[in-house]
């Protein structure tokens, strides 16, 4: 009879420490902020798999986290350009290997490397015991699964990979609420941003422009797309203010890289404007294909470039840090490269 106590006892020291093991950490104490942002929540299936759609949700955050996951580059971009001394950020979490080299000082110790753009390293993370985790269109699908597995986290949706100065100022207002120092100064910056941009829709709303991404090659072949007002490049269109050069006025189609084309579809749109990028330039697997683009005939034969109005677009401004301050403003500046060159005729 006396070995009863005894199993008893086992038995709920064990209960006890499997509870304490699964056990979550609470949130942090801390004044509180309402935010209302736009997710990607799960709404079915298709093809076997997992389908998303957007959504707005509002809900309550911690103010001034100390510790960060950022998977939205652009935010990093903010951060490095207010200071993570001036907002009060210890720790960061980064997918270190897609950090351009004008932001690599956040890929050494205290940091962290927190997995990719697509996915999220969570041994790494469950030691991290992140504050804040901040999504963006690469990572965006992640949003519930994250809630549910670091449910003492906030997350914050700042999808930007589309960039528009409309998107930029709902991710800058949402940002700003979390920070007692240094917010003020991300609604100036972004102020004066949208001051500066709509300056030069003055010059622009003339010209008929086009956004060439260069994709490299495909067997030899030069491979090219095109991007329009509706495309993940219509900021050109719907923030600069050019207008968009296309056969009936419009570019329809595409993906997240553009709509591709030949050298002779060129000839068919022969748009005022050209600004290229090249993608070679930011992703590892690309060969650049812009100076053999440059020297063919075809590309030659067009009137913006028989005018010389074909500017070159900063890579990892465009197409991997789109959302940041020092992003933006190097936007600006490549697009200030036609507008000074018009003026100054």
């Amino acid at each position: 009879m006396r070995k009863f106590p005894l199993i008893i006892v086992t038995i709920l020291s064990v209960l006890v420490l499997v509870a304490c093991g699964n056990s979550a950490p609470n949130k942090r104490d801390g004044e509180k902020v309402t935010i209302t942002q736009t997710v990607s929540l799960s709404s079915g299936t298709q093809n076997g798999e997992t389908t998303y759609k957007r959504s707005e949700i509002t809900t309550e955050f911690t103010k001034n986290p100390k510790r960060i996951a950022v998977y939205a580059l652009g935010v990093l971009d903010i951060f490095d350009f207010i200071g993570l001394d001036v907002l009060g950020i210890e720790k960061l979490a980064l997918p270190f290997a897609s950090v351009p080299e004008r932001l690599n000082q956040y890929t050494k110790a205290p940091h962290v490397n927190g997995g990719t753009l697509f996915e999220v390293d969570h041994e790494t993370l469950q030691l991290f015991r992140p504050d804040l985790i901040i999504l963006d269109g690469r990572s965006a699908n992640l949003y519930e699964d994250l809630k549910q597995k670091y449910a003492y986290a906030d997350i914050l949706d700042a999808t930007s990979t589309t960039y528009s100065v409309e998107t930029h100022k709902a991710i800058v207002n949402n940002l700003s609420k979390l920070f007692d120092n240094g917010g003020d100064s991300m609604k100036e910056e972004m102020a004066s941003i949208e001051t500066e941009i709509n300056a030069i829709k003055g010059v622009t709303k003339d010209y008929k422009a086009l956004f060439i991404m260069s994709n490299g090659f495909n067997q030899s072949k030069i491979v090219i797309s095109v991007s329009g007002a509706d495309g993940r490049y219509g900021t050109l269109h719907n923030d600069f203010g050019f207008l968009e050069a296309a056969p009936g006025g419009k570019i329809s189609g595409g993906d997240s890289h553009g709509l591709p084309v030949t050298l002779e579809n060129l000839t068919e749109i022969n748009p005022d404007v050209i600004f290229i990028m090249d993608r070679a330039a930011v992703v590892a697997d690309v060969s650049s294909s812009l100076t053999e683009l440059k020297n063919e005939p075809i590309f030659k034969s067009l009137n913006a470039v028989k005018n010389n109005y074909v500017f070159d677009l900063d890579s990892v401004s465009w197409y991997t840090v789109s959302g940041g301050f020092n992003s933006t403003r190097q936007m600006i500046n490549d697009i200030k490269a036609f507008v000074q060159l018009v003026t100054n005729k």
